[in-house]
Formats: C-alpha cells, structure tokens, sequence
C-alpha cells in the first residue's frame, strides 16, 4: 500500500516539475523575445534617430507620395492611422514614425522636406512620458522636455501648414504585469498634465484641437477598453480611429473651404 501511495506521489511530483519548468520554459522564451524586440527598437531609433532610409519604412506605414491637404506627423498611435473617412475628404500623407518622441519628431520637422499642406495633424507624447518609470531622476527633465519640444513642434507645423491639429495624448492601456516594474504609478497624472498645455496651445491663431483623451479615456483614466489594441496596451484599435476620424472631419468642415492663410502668417 504505501509503495502504492509513493508512487503515486512520485508521479504527481514528476508531473508537476514538468508542468513547472514548461511554463519557466514558455515564460523565458516569452521574456527573451521581449528583449530582443526591445533592443531592436533601441537600435533603429539611434541608428536611424529622424527616418529611415529609402524603402525601408515601418510596416504598414502609408505611402507619403504625391500631393496632399492632410498631413500627419506623430508616433506609432499616428503610423497606424488610417486615413479612412479623412481621405475621402482630402488626401492624407502620413509621416508617423514608431517609438518617436517629442524630440524626434522636432528633428525630423527641422531636417526633412516637406510639402506645405492646408492642414498638419500632430499626436507625441507618449513614448517620452511611459519610460520615466525606467529614467526616475531624469524625471523633470524629462517632462520639461517635453512641453519644450510640443512648442516647438507647433511652431514648426505652423510654418508649413495653414491650420494645426493639436491632439492631445491618448492615455495608456491598463498596464500589463510584465510592465509594472517598470512604470511610473504618476504617469496618467504626467499625461493629464501635459494635455492641460496641449488645450492650451489650442487657444492661438490658426490651431485647433483634437481632445483625443476625452474621447477615447474610460472612466478610470485610462484608455477605454472598447478602444484598446489587443496587441499592445499603448496602441489603439480600428474603433478608436473611427472616433478620431469623425472628429477631425468636423474640424475640417468648421473652416471655409476659402479660407486660407500664407506661410508669412505664422503665429509663432
């Protein structure tokens, strides 16, 4: 009998190391792969800090040729843009770039060409405000950076654009564990924050907003979940587009198609 029950036992205990260095195993290969996506991204972006070079663009970035009245400049949340209902009204040439910060996307705006467009759409922010949980005592630096940089930003879209879609930073997805360690419990407070001079710059001549965080943000502060991205909790879906979309479209269709305005008009 109780060779019975030892055996038992071995065999519960075999299977149950098994099971355990299974899911060590899965959780490793899982981790390692995090990583080496991670330092891949890491490496483009010092590689390739402004825009990658020729047919080398970002899957699924929309083709930037020929002429246009929209144009998008922003992060992966404006990369993965759609142009939908917008580009039945006019034609979008989207220059969204994934893993951009503010900082890029003002170097881009200071060394690339680009064709002057009826309007400029800009959505950043993000990827310079989800590290600070890795970067603590850059914190401020950080964040002064940022609202710097949006400025400056502004400034630049101004001179090649007659009228400016300020859009405000879309709130993370509930975090994942895997993320925790690494993220700054303040940082919805760091979103709101940033979004306040975001409305705020909205207020000048030519400039409209966007409130992408009070369309799309559930009742916690966080993105919706009707509106997240299955795949990753910084990403939004098709639906959050569609209610991006319908409220640019209303923006556009406040202004007279006469009205225009020219470069030396700027009210930078």
């Amino acid at each position: 009998m109780w060779t019975n029950i030892s055996g038992a036992m071995s065999k519960t205990l075999l299977i149950a190391g098994l099971a355990v260095g299974l899911c060590s195993l899965t959780l490793n290969v899982l981790l390692g792969r995090a990583l080496l996506a991670a330092f891949a991204e890491l490496q483009y972006a010092r590689i390739f800090p402004v825009e990658p070079p020729d047919g080398a663009r970002s899957a699924g970035a929309s083709a930037v040729t020929g002429t246009a009245c929209i144009a998008m400049f922003g992060d992966s949340r404006v990369l993965m843009w759609g142009a939908g209902a917008l580009g039945r009204e006019c034609p979008v040439r989207n220059f969204g770039r994934g893993g951009f910060t503010s900082s890029q996307l003002l170097m881009q705006l200071q060394t690339v060409e680009r064709p002057r467009t009826r309007w400029s759409i800009v959505q950043i922010g993000i990827n310079d405000i989800h590290p600070i949980g890795a970067l603590p005592d850059y914190k401020e630096a950080v964040l002064a950076g940022l609202h710097s940089n949006f400025a400056a930003v502004v400034g630049r879209l101004l001179q090649r654009s007659d009228f400016v879609i300020v859009s405000t930073i879309i709130p993370p997805g509930h975090v994942p564990l895997r993320r925790r360690l690494f993220w700054d419990p303040s940082t919805l407070a760091y979103v709101a924050d940033v979004n306040q001079s975001i409305r705020l710059a909205a207020r000048r001549d030519r400039i409209f907003l966007l409130d992408a965080a009070v369309l799309l943000k559930g009742s916690d502060g966080y993105l919706d979940p009707q509106y997240a991205d299955s795949d990753f909790f910084l990403h939004i879906n098709q639906r959050a587009y569609d209610v991006l979309n319908a409220a640019v479209l209303r923006i556009l269709r406040s202004v007279p198609a006469e009205t225009n305005t020219g470069p030396n008009n700027s009210t930078e």
